[in-house]
């Protein structure tokens, strides 16, 4: 098939006469989505109010008399970080297993992995937690240094759980929670199980002033960027749409997420829409329906971007905005003064 060819699923919208000025006319918005369709190798397409692609309009389409290459991308290897560990003395090792490890907690057990990284004002770990029922987990803990009170784990916990349930954002896990909820299956199975629960200390991150967070097996973009580097490993076109629709879909849901009812998320919004082709209605009136928060995240840097999996994105990484809460803002709550 070559791009001419590309199969067309027609959508009926009412077309304004003279279009108003900040709307992007029909034929500049479907030349748009055919070329990227192409670009990404797509074999099928949704065009407003187009059943074919008009021939005075095959000049605007580079991709037009080439054959369509369908990219198929395999889940991406987790890639071996070969650089100097972070923790060389092994104090934050240390500080880990006597606040974290040693202790007995109610229905959670901490196996220490390793210290992934060291910032100016704390660090982070890779843990594997084990909860009564012998499931395993593995997460990621980011805890204050013991000689700086800059480590802000209430603020960055709290800006985390805004975008709660946002699979372009990294999520706080609540051990807690889980283990809580396990122990209630568990009994709700067998109702002796709680003879065999230990009743210890209850596990408290806000206490032990750290945060937990769900475990990006790729590390951050930096990382991810050297390692293609250094093994030669290419992303298809499809993946690199991919990643722009993950930054585009992150800033937007900390941007719009927090006024959204617990348990909905933006992204959850704009995928309901785009399925039932109203994606443009829906991005067109969200403001006027939500009065958003306008939250932002002005340290975007790569190391702050994590790339982990999500069940959406079976054929590439997903993009997690992170390390929000130092450097984040609800712009509303200036525009309001």
């Amino acid at each position: 098939m070559i791009g001419r060819d590309i199969k067309i699923k027609m959508v009926r919208t009412p077309v304004p006469p003279g279009h108003q000025k900040d709307r992007c006319p029909t034929r500049v918005r479907n030349l748009f989505t055919i070329n990227s369709a192409l670009f990404r190798g797509d074999t099928s397409v949704v065009l407003y109010n187009w059943d074919h692609i008009p021939e005075n309009e095959i000049h605007n389409i580079p991709l037009a008399d080439q054959k369509i290459r369908e990219q198929h991308a395999s889940n991406f290897p987790v890639l071996t970080n070969t650089s100097k560990g972070p923790d060389p003395s092994g104090v934050y090792k240390a500080d880990s297993l006597r606040d974290i490890e040693s202790p007995s907690w109610e229905g959670l057990e901490f196996k220490f992995v390793k210290v992934l990284a060291e910032g100016g004002h704390g660090y982070v770990s890779l843990w594997d937690v084990t909860f009564d029922d012998g499931s395993t987990r593995r997460v990621v803990i980011k805890k204050g240094k013991k000689d700086s009170a800059s480590f802000d784990h209430a603020k960055e916990a709290s800006f985390h759980l805004r975008y709660d349930g946002a699979e372009h954002t990294t999520q706080v896990i609540k051990l807690d929670h889980e283990s809580a909820a396990i122990r209630k299956a568990m009994k709700k199975e067998n109702p002796t199980a709680a003879n065999n629960f230990k009743e210890d200390r209850c596990w408290d991150a806000a206490k032990l002033k750290c945060v937990v967070f769900e475990y990006a097996p790729y590390g951050d973009v930096s990382g991810l960027m050297r390692n293609m580097a250094t093994t030669k490993q290419k992303f298809p076109n499809s993946v690199l749409w991919g990643i722009l629709e993950c930054y585009a879909l992150g800033l937007a849901t900390v941007a719009y997420t927090p006024v959204l009812h617990r348990s909905i998320t933006f992204e959850h919004l704009f995928r309901e829409a785009e399925q039932n082709n109203q994606a443009d209605t829906f991005l067109e009136n969200f403001e006027s329906n939500h009065n958003p928060t306008h939250d932002i995240h002005l340290d975007m840097e790569y190391r702050n971007i994590l790339v982990g999996q999500e069940q959406s994105h079976k054929d590439r990484p997903a993009f997690k905005l992170h390390d929000l809460g130092a450097f984040s803002e609800i712009m509303s709550e200036y525009w309001d003064e």
